[in-house]
């Protein structure tokens, strides 16, 4: 060959497969050529080559540890390539290829110099995100799986680095979209518009992966499912192995479409809307590990809010929840639930324990007032609460973080709550100015610290604990003090405690009364027979009992001229214990205005075991003062010679008596 001649000036190659191995470098490439012919010519010190091909890329891999790219890729074109035997360099001045059919522009330098450096633009003014986003690595690939969009992008992609032995490029690449339509995550946008950039370098010096990889969207701009609209400063997924989700949100948006974002499985946000100023800082799949840190707020309007493990529906709901870090603070909460008006004030200091696996629970201190609630619309919370798991909407959970968050929270916060009504009604039960501390302890059950209401001209307080035993029995553990309470009122708002003989028409009087019960509920707050066990300490003032049959009847074969249809008491005490509807009387003295006598023995309120003394002093022959208030003159007094009547039941439901002055059964 002669000085400034080439070796050849024409090649020309047909359906040529070229294999590049390097098992040590980590370098594979594969492909088939279906044609390529090159001109050759020299000017000066430059060799250039003009080059015409048609190819198909089975693979390009770099360093296959991390995978290919351009899998399965059509690269066509004519262009031209020149070598500077000065400078050692390989460069592509704004070459044009087809890339599976669509246009790019090439251009870049190759040094084959000791540094072996190079740089390599790639620039695509109009190709599809589909086309463009699986020309990247194997694993780049599948994280930008979650994003696709329906017109062509305008992509800028620019490779930098050396090819020297298990070498990395650096990897820059830009993109734009205008009004488009596009998917995140499955959550479909329309009239999108925003700014992309993708490196694989966050921390320089380490090694460039999908580990250190960075997506960045600016001036993000969209309508989501035609009623919501979304405005994101920025939004950053770092780390696309485990990926990082950062964002900088302003939205007027559906409840709905809040609803499809966080998919709780506990909360179902049904319908409403949302103004939402938030920045989210966390995970972009559910994490245990990592607690997301959140500024912001969120204020509802109109809401409607079903807590799926009770089925609990909160309507016509408003309210502003802030964020602040890791604490969570929701402000006057209004809605209703029923036919009950509530508004909710609550705080969670720290939401933290949720991924710390280290046993601390969080705690969530609630603030609930009403001035009016039916007690039947909270009868789901003592109903057993279902484990639910919902179907997902879309197969991405776009918050995970902040669905963990809420289920967490749901599911294993301690609450503690403190409930105000200015009235309460359940049935025939109304009281007022309600006061109660209530905590929730493990989802299971509720302790009631001081319990406070007014009550049929009295007061009513009780201590205790209901705990859910299986999924509809519950095990209530209270003690009850009430002071100066009307008897009848009472007895009408209890429907009477399941008696069918004596019911609130039957007395009147103010009582007093001290008592320990244990029981069982269903889950429609029903006591389950032969469960009610308890003592109790009473006092009934100014007491009457009016057209008791079984009292008239007993009487009045001893006194048949006295009338015993209203009977008047002095103070009238006892202690007694209930089970299984079973009352148990200790001697009760009973000084009417009509009678003085005492009462001892078990008074069946179900069932045939009724077993009762009374004895009546025979100093009651003398006919009494009707005007002179009764008096008490003790259990243990000196009555003298009296009638003991035995009230024995038959085990048929009939009373038999039998009378005696020994006192004998």
């Amino acid at each position: 060959r002669k000085p400034k001649e080439t070796l050849f000036n024409l090649l020309v190659l047909d359906n040529i497969r070229v294999l590049i191995t390097d098992k040590t470098q980590y370098r594979n490439i594969d492909l088939i050529i279906r044609h390529l012919s090159c001109q050759v010519s020299l000017a000066d010190s430059t060799t250039i080559f003009n080059i015409n091909m048609n190819t198909h890329i089975n693979f390009v891999g770099f360093y296959i540890i991390d995978g290919y790219y351009g899998k399965g890729k059509e690269l066509n074109g004519s262009f031209p390539l020149t070598f500077n035997s000065i400078t050692k360099a390989i460069t592509l001045s704004n070459i044009s290829l087809l890339l599976n059919q669509e246009p790019v522009q090439v251009d870049g330098v190759f040094h084959l110099d000791a540094a072996q450096l190079f740089h390599l633009h790639v620039m695509a003014r109009s190709i599809s995100y589909e086309n463009a986003s699986t020309s990247m690595l194997e694993k780049t690939r599948v994280a930008l799986a979650n994003f696709t969009s329906k017109k062509p992008l305008n992509i800028d992609v620019k490779l930098s680095g050396n090819t020297k032995y298990l070498s990395i490029p650096h990897v820059y690449m830009t993109w734009n979209v205008a009004d488009d339509d596009v998917s995140v995550s499955g959550i479909k946008l329309s009239h999108c518009s925003f700014s992309g950039t993708f490196i694989n370098d966050v921390n320089q010096g380490m090694l460039r992966n999908d580990s250190n990889s960075r997506i960045t969207l600016t001036g993000f701009n969209a309508n989501w499912n035609g009623k919501s609209e979304i405005h994101f400063n920025k939004v950053v997924v770092t780390n696309l192995l485990n990926p990082l989700l950062y964002f900088d949100l302003h939205a007027h948006c559906k409840l709905t479409d809040i609803d499809s974002l966080v998919q709780s499985d506990d909360l179902n946000l049904e319908e409403g809307n949302a103004e939402v100023d938030l920045v989210y800082n966390g995970p972009l799949k559910d994490s245990a590990h990592i607690v997301p840190d959140i500024t912001g707020e969120i204020a509802l309007n109109n809401a409607e809010i079903l807590y799926v493990p009770r089925n609990m529906r909160l309507v016509k709901c408003n309210a502003m929840i802030k964020f602040n870090h890791k604490e969570i603070s929701i402000d006057n909460l209004s809605g209703k639930l029923g036919s009950s008006s509530v508004v909710i004030n609550g705080h969670i200091n720290s939401f933290a324990p949720i991924f710390s696996h280290n046993g601390n629970e969080i705690a969530l201190q609630w603030v609930i007032s009403s001035p009016l609630i039916d007690l039947t619309q909270l009868i789901p919370f003592i109903g057993g609460r279902k484990p639910v798991h919902r179907s997902l909407k879309t197969q991405h959970i776009a918050l995970a973080g902040v669905s963990h968050i809420i289920d967490s929270i749901v599911e294993k916060c301690s609450v503690h709550a403190t409930f105000i009504a200015k009235r309460i009604i359940y049935k025939h039960f109304e009281a007022d100015n309600l006061n109660a501390d209530l905590v929730l302890v493990n989802q299971m059950g509720w302790a009631f610290r001081n319990l406070s209401l007014n009550y049929a001209g009295g007061k009513i307080a009780l201590k205790g604990s209901m705990n859910q035993t299986n999924d509809d029995r519950h095990k209530v553990s209270v003690k009850v003090q009430i002071s100066k309470v009307d008897v009848s009122t009472i007895f009408y708002g209890f429907d009477n405690f399941g008696m069918v003989s004596f019911d609130h028409t039957n007395l009147k009087g103010t009582v007093s009364l001290k008592s320990t019960l244990n029981l069982e509920l269903d889950n429609s707050a029903n006591i389950i027979p032969n469960t009610l066990k308890g003592n109790a300490d009473f006092e009934l003032e100014k007491g009457e009992l009016i057209n008791f049959k079984p009292i008239e009847e007993i009487c009045a074969k001893i006194f048949p001229k006295r009338n015993f249809k209203d009977i008047q008491f002095a103070v009238l005490k006892d202690q007694f214990t209930v089970e299984n509807y079973k009352i148990t009387m200790h001697k009760m003295e009973i000084s009417s205005n009509i009678l003085h006598m005492y009462v001892d023995g078990v008074y069946a309120l179900k069932g045939n075991v009724t077993n009762m003394t009374i004895q009546v002093p025979l100093n009651n022959l003398l006919k009494p003062d009707f005007n002179k208030a009764p008096k008490n003159q003790g259990v243990n007094a000196k009555t003298g010679p009296s009638v003991y009547v035995h009230a024995i039941d038959d085990g048929k439901g009939n009373i038999n008596f039998k009378y005696n002055f020994s006192g004998k059964k």
